[in-house]
This record gives C-alpha cells, structure tokens and sequence, in this order.
C-alpha cells in the first residue's frame, strides 16, 4: 500500500469511528450487479492510471460501483454515501429493476425492510477495511465530511440524476475531479443532469469528458484510451440516445415511469 499522510490516516479512523460497520454480515446474499449501462470504464481507467487514493461516491444503492472501484485499484478507499431510504413496496412491474435480469432476481431482497442497506453491506463485506458506509442524505453527509478533514480524490455522483450535490462538492471539495452516470437518462423533457455537469466544468474551467451513460469532469484532457473508449462505446450510446427518445414520446423517462403533468409545450 501507498504511503499515506499522518494527517488523511487520521480522518480515515475518525470516519470509521463515525459511520462504523455492523458487527455482522446480514443475512443476505451479495449483489454481483454493477449497474454500469455504458462507459464507466472512463473512471477505472483514472483511478487505476493514477493512482487515485480516495473515492467518494453520492448514491450508492447496494454498491455495484464502490465494488469496482476497489477492483480498479488496490489501494482505494471509498467513502459510499446514501441514505439507503426503506422501500415499502415490491417492484412495479414495467419499473427499471424489474426490466433487469438481475433486478428480477433481487428484486425481493432488495425491497425487503432495510433491503438495500443490508444488500449494500453483504456486497462490500469483504472490502468493508477500505470503506465507509455514511448513511444520509448527500447534501446532509458532505459538510461532515468536510469537517473532518476528508480530501477525496475522486467524486463520483449517482444520486437524484439532477447534480444537487455537484455546487456544494465543488465548494467543499475543489481539487476533487468528478464524475457520474446518467448522462443519457431523460425525464421526459430533457437530460437533466447535463446542465449542472455543463456548468461545473465551465466554473472549474476543465475538460468535460462522457462515454455513453458516464461524464467526467477532468483537469487534463482527453487521452487516446478515452478517445478509444468513447469511439467503441459510440454506438451503445445512439441505441441509448434512441431509447430514451422513444420512451419521452411514450410518455416515460428513461426509468419508465410515466411522466405527470407534461403539457404538449414542455
């Protein structure tokens, strides 16, 4: 492991003090579902190419993308911030998990009474040394966080879809580069997490870089393997594109609920 300032060993103790691990494993089975729909290759790629110690990550559900940031790189430590909010109903038929092969077989777990926290801690068990679980809500969690002393490396959102956190990341957190799915969802009437993205890398003055469903706010530009990543990825990323077009004229958004209180102008 990587030599790592006394000051940022403390904060680690410190945040594992705050939000601990239950002293068991619950009695669930681990989810080997890492959610990626397209182009998360572009963070792992930076995380295992420098080195980067610190991941925090905003929307974690039951971990499928804190597990392969511990996959990318030995070293890694991930902050998972999420309220993990109770679910009080199965999955409606027609809903995204239950248009997953691995949704449908989850499905159960994943809604039982504190499902998707205990689905979270069965599936980073075994990496729960270089993890923090923080359970609350994003904008809630980040000034502790901050209080503390914590300096991430890494940003990655996948909260609400609409960039809420993004301000006060990069407020906190300036140094932090940052990154995040749904790039390609749409809530039936645009791609609402482009707009705070947009604006965040024009403030920060740094690259804007995406691959199908993911982004990336960068200090350095492209480079050939993103350049690559984003040339093979490119025609997933039109099937999403025309996917999540077919799904607005239906009345939906990319999750397929449908869409209230739209008017024929919005």
């Amino acid at each position: 492991m990587q030599a790592w300032p006394a000051e940022q060993e403390f904060v680690w103790s410190v945040l594992r003090e705050r939000f601990p691990w239950p002293s068991e494993k619950p009695a669930v089975e681990p989810i080997a579902w890492s959610m990626d729909f397209g182009g998360r290759e572009l963070i792992i790629d930076v995380l295992a190419s420098r080195r980067l110690r610190i991941v925090l990550e905003i929307g974690v559900f039951h971990g499928g993308s804190a597990r392969q940031w511990h996959d990318a790189y030995a070293d890694v430590l991930v902050v998972a911030v999420d309220p993990w909010r109770e679910r009080r109903r199965a999955a409606r038929p027609g809903s995204f998990v239950e248009r997953q092969p691995l949704g449908q077989r989850y499905g159960t777990q994943l809604f039982a009474p504190n499902g998707l926290y205990d689905s979270f801690i069965a599936s980073l068990w075994d990496y729960r040394h270089r993890s923090v679980p923080a359970r609350g809500v994003g904008i809630d969690i980040l000034p502790q966080l901050h209080a503390v002393g914590l300096q991430p490396d890494l940003i990655f959102v996948d909260a609400d879809k609409k960039g809420d956190e993004l301000p006060m990341c990069e407020e906190l957190f300036p140094k932090a580069v940052s990154g995040g799915d749904d790039w390609i969802w749409q809530d039936g009437r645009t791609f609402p997490i482009r707009g705070p993205v947009r604006a965040t890398a024009l403030r920060q003055q740094r690259v804007l870089k995406h691959v199908d469903q993911t982004w990336l706010i960068d200090d350095r530009p492209w480079t050939w393997r993103e350049r690559s990543a984003w040339l093979r990825r490119l025609p997933w990323a039109v099937g999403h594109t025309i996917d999540a077009a077919r799904q607005q004229l239906c009345g939906k958004n990319s999750s397929g609920k449908p869409i209230r209180g739209r008017s024929d102008g919005s």
